[in-house]
């Protein structure tokens, strides 16, 4: 399965949970890591997720962290209504010094990713710093935030 496949059907799919092989196989990730990342993030036994079946949340944000909002919207293309509005990309034009972008790329290059990509990570912080006030001014800032974490399973919505 291809990552746009796997992004279209975890977002598009609708369902409340997936049995361990099939998120590992989502997330291309082998079932060991992603028993390891299920157990660290709800304090459970790896093993417990053996016969248990994995929340979409915990697969989704899961995916957030691998891969980028963008990489997201574009593999859900005409569908990407389905995300928040402020998940959503935009264009965004500056000026740097030379030796920024020089940095900016050469991070790009080390993690494997686009410089959209390595700035939308790396500008995580400020969104942090920025978030409590923000929340208070934008419509939907905390939503977005917090997103996957904090969309309704499929029987709330």
């Amino acid at each position: 399965m291809s990552q746009a496949e796997a992004i279209r059907e975890l977002f598009l799919g609708g369902k409340e949970s997936y049995p361990l092989d099939k998120a590992a196989s989502l997330l291309a990730w082998p079932r060991h890591r992603l028993r390891s990342e299920l157990a660290a993030q709800f304090l459970v036994s790896e093993m417990e997720w053996e016969s248990k079946p994995v929340p979409w949340r915990a697969v989704a944000v899961l995916a957030v962290g691998e891969w980028s909002y963008a990489r997201i919207e574009d593999a859900l293309a005409a569908q990407a209504s389905v995300l928040p509005t402020l998940i959503r990309s935009d264009n965004l034009r500056v000026r740097l010094p030379r030796f920024q972008i020089a940095a900016i790329l050469a991070g790009a290059r080390r993690a494997g990713s686009t410089a959209d990509e390595f700035l939308s990570r790396y500008l995580t912080d400020l969104t942090c710093l920025e978030g409590p006030a923000l929340s208070e001014k934008i419509t939907g800032f905390r939503e977005a935030y917090q997103w996957p974490a904090a969309v309704p399973s499929t029987r709330d919505r």
